[in-house]
Parts: C-alpha cells; sequence; structure tokens
C-alpha cells in the first residue's frame, strides 16, 4: 500500500503539467519589445531570410558550374595530353 502511494506521489509530481510563465515587462528587448522565447519572425526577417537563401543558392549552383568546367577541362586537356606523347619507347626491332 506504501509502494502506491509513492509511486502515485512520484507520478502526479511527474505528469504535473506548470502551465507556461506568462513573460514580465522587464523580460522584453528594449528595442523591438518582444519577449526572448518568442519564436514568431516579422515580415522583414523573413524577406531577409528568404533572400539570403536565394542568394547562397546562387552562388552555390554558379561555384558548381564553374567547377564542374574546370574539371572536365581538365579532363580533356589530360587526354589530349597523352594523345601524342613527346617520346616513344624504344624499340627492339628496328625493321619496322
Amino acid at each position: 500500500m506504501a509502494a502506491r502511494k509513492v509511486i502515485a506521489s512520484v507520478l502526479t509530481k511527474v505528469l504535473d503539467f506548470e502551465e507556461p510563465s506568462v513573460p514580465k515587462q522587464d523580460d522584453r528587448c528594449e528595442h523591438c519589445g518582444r519577449s526572448p522565447g518568442s519564436t514568431q519572425r516579422t515580415i522583414g526577417e523573413l524577406a531577409a531570410i528568404t533572400l539570403c537563401g536565394c542568394l547562397l543558392l546562387t552562388v552555390l549552383t554558379i561555384a558548381a558550374t564553374v567547377a564542374y568546367r574546370w574539371i572536365d577541362g581538365i579532363d580533356r586537356e589530360g587526354r589530349r595530353l597523352f594523345d601524342r606523347p613527346a617520346w616513344h619507347e624504344p624499340l627492339d626491332d628496328w625493321s619496322l
């Protein structure tokens, strides 16, 4: 019986959900008036995030294209380099 009371008291403490505390007026930012725990973004912040995301995507796309062309150019130059070597293996039989 005592074990049940102990388990019940522990469960009530664990399952006792407290309401979130209301932020105090002193807890707000001096400049914008928002509370520190606020996750809502303003329209200006959303526009800035969207603009920065688009800019990052553009820069990464351009960098990938340049890198692809650079690697492709090296690959073509490498094949061309070994197509006609400047030196030849010595011939064992000169009658060829």
